[in-house]
């Protein structure tokens, strides 16, 4: 089975359980992450979901529960389950997680609520300084306590790189860049952009996927050139 195939027939049962839950209560279902690009690997990627509905009601949360084991065995994440209120109220205290939504994903049923969101610049560069000098803080922490451990440093990474394809994205909407694509191709843009070496993000990227192996003085080494690498995007952006 293709990866298409794989996903179609999960969004097919999510819907058709997620409709058994919330009935008329259910707005929209929309998929979103790297389900929707090409970045998705079945093997190690999970599937992430938004799915909108009318109001909270707390039999029907509980009800969620139930089928929480079923969609973890299908690797679905537990799903966001939101109101628009919610949605359009929180702009301002999550722009880089709705505009990351609004940048990749696909409607499966119901009404398209990422379709016209809008986002300040100030509320996105507020959040990406914040993201950044947070991040920052525990690569630091972090690399002390990997105590030179080549396993905790490729932890480390694995971990904690996966978040930054997001920043990134909202860095290149705060330049008007278009921001929608593979990862590889906005690490790409955003490197080019705020002058980072991106032969030390390509390198991370291909850790994170399995496909480069480095010996522990190497990924020591690494390690620090990211921490250098983060703080001085982190101090571009504190500029801007």
């Amino acid at each position: 089975m293709d990866k298409n195939s794989h996903v179609n027939q999960i969004i097919e049962i999510f819907s058709k359980d997620v409709k058994t839950i919330f009935g008329d209560d259910v707005v929209s279902v929309i998929l979103t992450g790297s389900a929707v690009t090409e970045n998705y690997n079945p093997k190690v990627s999970d599937i992430n979901f938004l799915v909108i509905i009318k109001k909270h009601d707390f039999d029907q949360l509980k009800m969620v529960r139930k089928f929480v084991r079923k969609w973890s065995r299908k690797k679905i994440s537990v799903p966001l389950f939101l109101t628009e209120e919610y949605i359009q109220k929180s702009l301002d205290s999550f722009p880089i997680e709705f505009f990351n939504m609004k940048s990749n994903y696909i409607l499966v049923y119901g009404k398209d609520v990422l379709k016209n969101l809008k986002f300040k610049n100030s509320d996105v560069r507020l959040q990406c300084e914040r993201e950044l000098k947070g991040k920052l803080l525990h690569l630091r922490q972090g690399y002390i306590n990997t105590m030179g451990s080549k396993t905790l440093i490729l932890r480390l990474i694995r971990e904690s790189f996966v978040s930054f394809a997001s920043i990134f994205r909202a860095l290149l909407l705060l330049k008007n860049e278009d921001s929608a694509g593979a990862r590889d191709e906005v690490i790409e843009k955003t490197c080019e952009i705020f002058n980072l070496d991106h032969e030390i993000f390509i390198a991370l990227n291909n850790i994170k996927e399995g496909t480069l192996k480095l010996s522990a003085k190497e990924l020591d080494l690494l390690m620090i050139d990211y921490i250098n690498e983060i703080s001085s995007l982190s101090q571009s952006v504190d500029s801007m």
